[in-house]
């Protein structure tokens, strides 16, 4: 995966940027499939959760702090879709 930045080069995204990015979405359509109500919530929050934890695990492998609060995040994130999926 490739990202454009503001000024205009790109650089080659590091594995853990694509899984954040992916975590991100997935974390998107879980919240926007529970707000719409749909029947299918608890799959999509399912796999938000097991994608970060993914990511949890990631950032704290990463050894930067600058991403001990992206991992606290992805920890939150994992626990309250695991609380819908039951």
């Amino acid at each position: 995966m490739r990202l454009t930045l503001a000024g205009g080069g790109t650089e080659p995204v590091p594995a853990i940027g694509v899984t954040l990015v992916d975590c991100a979405d997935l974390c998107r359509t879980a919240a926007d499939s529970l707000t719409r109500g749909s029947p299918h919530a608890a799959i999509a929050c399912a796999a938000c959760a097991e994608l970060c934890r993914l990511g949890a695990a990631e950032c704290r492998a990463a050894g930067d702090a600058r991403l001990a609060s992206a991992a606290d995040a992805c920890d939150r994130c994992a626990a309250a879709c695991d609380s819908v999926v039951g």
